[in-house]
């Protein structure tokens, strides 16, 4: 890929990002890594509506499209990132239970962890409530103190991608080896 396609790629990356994260969420759980599919699960509101939602960006796809200059020019100039987007209604009990699951889970706000890293994996918690949020984000070298959080990520991301329906392949992540 030669460095306008990279920038070029670099850039529909982001709007992707931006695309996963759209509308009002009370629950987001995030999973970005350099070198796959981004995916977002939560608690999506819509005007009354409440949904258990995963959008996933198909990078391998939007990836093809920079293969070479040739395949680049049969696209479109503007690109725009190929998502995917499952969804299932339900309520507000249904909400509390799977929130429930991030229980008393506490942490410091700061940890004894220095992790420097340019490719891996991010992953981040966003909660809101009523007019109070919380946003924390972590390294796929995570620091220790917060496993309580990334927990409870698990739990909360298996019980969405359950009330999705199950992957055909468990999701395994670092801090449950």
């Amino acid at each position: 890929m030669d460095q306008e396609h990279f920038s070029e790629f670099a850039a529909l990356r982001e709007q992707a990002e931006r695309m996963l994260r759209l509308g009002e969420w009370s629950l987001r759980l995030e999973i970005l890594p350099s070198f796959a599919d981004s995916v977002v699960v939560g608690l999506h509101r819509s005007g009354w509506d409440l949904r258990v939602v995963e959008r996933r960006w198909d990078r391998a796809a939007d990836a093809e499209k920079f293969r070479s200059p040739v395949e680049r020019m049969k696209h479109p100039r503007v690109l725009t990132p190929t998502l995917q987007e499952r969804a299932v209604p339900t309520d507000k009990a249904g909400a509390r239970q799977i929130r429930a699951l991030l229980g008393e889970a506490a942490m410091p706000l700061r940890t004894s962890s220095e992790v420097l890293g340019l490719d891996g994996t991010r992953y981040s918690i966003i909660v809101s409530e009523s007019m109070h949020s919380a946003h924390v984000s972590w390294w796929e070298s995570f620091p220790a103190e917060w496993l309580p959080v990334m927990r409870a990520f698990g739990s909360m991301w298996k019980e969405l991608e359950g009330r999705l329906g199950a992957p055909s392949t468990p999701r395994r992540f670092p801090w449950n080896t």
